[in-house]
């Protein structure tokens, strides 16, 4: 669907004679589809090596991000996935390793509150699989 607006009228001095321009702009209007299929387009993949589980909707396992604040846990997450452990922050930034490399102790305990959300604890560091879905 388009929206068009009325033409817009100016002038531009070019050396010293006034010469009129004149434009029309035109906005288009996508539907919702179309823009939630963008929003999906994004897609992180588990950093860990050999592991290929992708971060989109309906995905049993959850993706964490590595530290940036704890420098000495960033370096044992990097050595952990077989990156340098002098790695700058700007190039892991996107990096997150899903949730089949921690096991249940490296959550904290669900204190029975509403949330479903797991949160690690600040000592867990990914291995390579842990055997069941966290």
């Amino acid at each position: 669907m388009f929206f068009p607006l009325p033409s817009i009228r100016a002038a531009v001095n070019v050396n010293s004679a006034h010469v009129p321009i004149s434009c029309s702009i035109v906005f288009t209007h996508s539907n919702d589809n179309d823009v939630k299929s963008r929003k999906l387009t994004m897609v992180r993949t588990c950093k860990f090596p050999g592991c290929d589980h992708k971060n989109v909707p309906g995905s049993p396992f959850r993706f964490h991000r590595f530290s940036v604040s704890d420098m000495a846990m960033r370096q044992l997450w990097l050595v952990a996935i077989g990156y340098s452990a002098g790695a700058k922050i700007s190039s892991i930034k996107d990096f997150r390793v899903c949730s089949a490399h921690f096991s249940e102790d490296d959550y904290i305990p669900n204190q029975g509150g509403k949330s479903k959300k797991r949160i690690l604890k600040s000592s867990a560091v990914p291995v390579p699989w842990v055997s069941s879905i966290y």
